[in-house]
């Protein structure tokens, strides 16, 4: 019988999460305040950020701060993550949630939107990492974890949002040449779900009508699936440098990338 991995506790721990007003972000954020751990929660949308943080700590007393983040600001990360450390004196899970998708064909956007999309997707979970890392090391801390949100169409094909597939492709690479971090005790992993019924699927639905005629018929992911495998990659130690994908035939399940032979 094979040995089952170790578990990382998250009670007493602190995790920052961006993209927590809704959707993914503010499942994860109750969840895990459920099990003891406290968070310190960003994103763009103000009032329902704190609407939020207000009914966790209605339940769960002083469990929960809120910051507005614009994730485009690497300001904005660095407070949201230093806030953190001044209030709960410690940081150990950074989970980078925000995320958007180009609403207009990249052929026809004359106004370059598309760089919101590589500022919110990619670069934004560059400049979280590396800051979640840089002060671990600094500080000798012996557990971080950091979870970055990828998604399906870094595997598979998605036309109608290139630039949405991109970053989300860079951001499983980037996530899987991390996994050295590991020798120091820091694990960073990713999860690739296939579309779910969040704030972004439903905007795009409403006002790309490719995007709704792609989605049209297809099974969508639960929310709680991916909710459960953001959960796997924080609390399973075997994990280092690994995206789980969500997918509507196979649930959760590691992606195994081919390594042609060089």
């Amino acid at each position: 019988m094979s040995e089952q991995p170790s578990r990382f506790d998250v009670h007493g721990k602190v995790a920052v999460i961006t993209g927590a007003a809704s959707g993914f972000g503010e499942l994860l954020a109750q969840r895990l305040v459920a099990k003891g751990c406290r968070v310190v929660l960003g994103d763009i949308a103000e009032t329902p950020l704190q609407n939020v943080v207000h009914t966790l700590n209605e339940r769960y007393p002083q469990s929960a701060l809120g910051q507005r983040c614009d994730v485009r600001n690497f300001q904005d990360i660095q407070q949201l993550f230093d806030i953190g450390l001044a209030k709960f004196k410690q940081v150990d899970i950074l989970v980078n949630n925000a995320g958007i998708a180009e609403l207009q064909s990249f052929f026809q956007d004359h106004q370059t939107a598309w760089t919101d999309v590589v500022d919110i997707n990619f670069k934004a979970v560059l400049y979280g990492t590396q800051y979640a890392v840089q002060h671990w090391l600094q500080v000798g801390q012996t557990q971080g974890v950091v979870v970055n949100c990828s998604s399906a169409s870094a595997f598979s094909l998605l036309p109608i949002s290139p630039i949405y597939a991109a970053t989300k492709a860079a951001v499983l690479h980037f996530t899987s040449n991390c996994k050295p971090l590991r020798k120091q005790g820091i694990r960073v992993n990713a999860i690739a779900p296939f579309f779910s019924e969040t704030a972004l699927v439903t905007n795009n639905r409403q006002r790309n009508s490719q995007f709704a005629k792609v989605l049209q018929g297809l099974p969508l992911v639960p929310k709680e699936l991916v909710v459960d495998a953001y959960l796997e990659c924080i609390e399973n130690q075997s994990l280092a440098g690994k995206t789980l994908s969500i997918l509507p035939s196979s649930g959760i399940q590691e992606f195994k990338p081919l390594r042609p032979k060089l």
